[in-house]
């Protein structure tokens, strides 16, 4: 067995492959590893996925699925459950906001507990964003007294959940891939700028991978490595609460929040 097997990269790469393994040990590693390497990056994708993603946090792509919406509603003489609506029904404000689609921001934790706890219904229902406001608005929109929306949802199949928890653990294989790539076979731990690439790659799907000239690697600090790209791009990501809330915050009654919107569109 080579020494780099026993080192702490190997200990996450055996712990990322291995299904029956608890992924968030695997990322608890991954954040002492950024640590030892000196990368930021690494540090702070492995923290995002364990701990979550702030609303100003670049959020990877697979972290974001399909959802269709729903409806409950209630008529003079029937009950409505799940009954699945177009994003085009919504009133005129709120249609560039809101499609059929979700991102999770929580961390691996919450995602493995979403699915241990709705395994058996394979599916969870996630309230839309100011999902009561839009509610009334679509109530407001209808104008009938006797039919009445009572909730408004995304519905999200738990095997899109478990997928997100699968790519999750395929990048931090990709990530451990792309560093052992950049690091000669006598090193310990990746420099800074071989893990920060790693992450652009692997993570955001930006720049180029990292390749390391190894004949040059036994003599330590010697070592020609090229790293292509840019920085992971680190404009701010805007949330659907955030648009949604650009119509209707400020406003405290639903009437007033009606009332604002449909003048709006006046």
């Amino acid at each position: 067995m080579k020494n780099r097997d026993r080192r702490l990269i190997a200990q996450v790469e055996r712990d990322a492959l291995d299904a029956t393994k608890d992924l968030s040990e695997a990322l608890r590693k991954c954040i002492i590893l950024g640590g030892k390497a000196g990368s930021v990056s690494l540090r702070e994708c492995a923290s995002r996925e364990l701990t979550g993603y702030g609303p100003n946090d670049e959020l990877p792509e697979y972290r974001t699925v399909g959802a269709p919406i729903k409806v409950d509603a209630i008529t003079f003489n029937a009950q409505i459950r799940g009954q699945r609506i177009s994003p085009r029904v919504l009133p005129a404000p709120l249609r560039e906001a809101i499609d059929e689609s979700h991102s999770f921001r929580s961390g691996v934790g919450e995602l493995e507990g979403v699915v241990d706890q709705y395994r058996s219904q394979g599916h969870v229902r996630i309230s839309l964003p100011m999902g009561a406001d839009v509610a009334d608005l679509l109530n407001y929109a209808n104008g009938d007294p006797d039919q009445k929306i009572t909730a408004v949802y995304y519905e999200v199949s738990i095997a899109s959940i478990r997928a997100i928890l699968d790519r999750i653990r395929t990048t931090l294989v990709s990530l451990i891939a792309e560093m052992r790539a950049g690091m000669p076979d006598d090193e310990d731990v990746p420099s800074a700028g071989i893990a920060d690439q790693a992450v652009s790659v692997a993570v955001y799907g930006k720049g180029s991978r990292v390749t390391v000239n190894n004949s040059q690697a036994k003599n330590r600090g010697k070592s020609t490595v090229s790293v292509g790209g840019a920085a992971p791009d680190q404009t701010p990501f805007w949330t659907r609460s955030r648009k949604i809330g650009s119509f209707i915050v400020g406003i405290m009654t639903v009437a007033g929040a009606i009332a604002a919107i449909i003048a709006a569109l006046n």
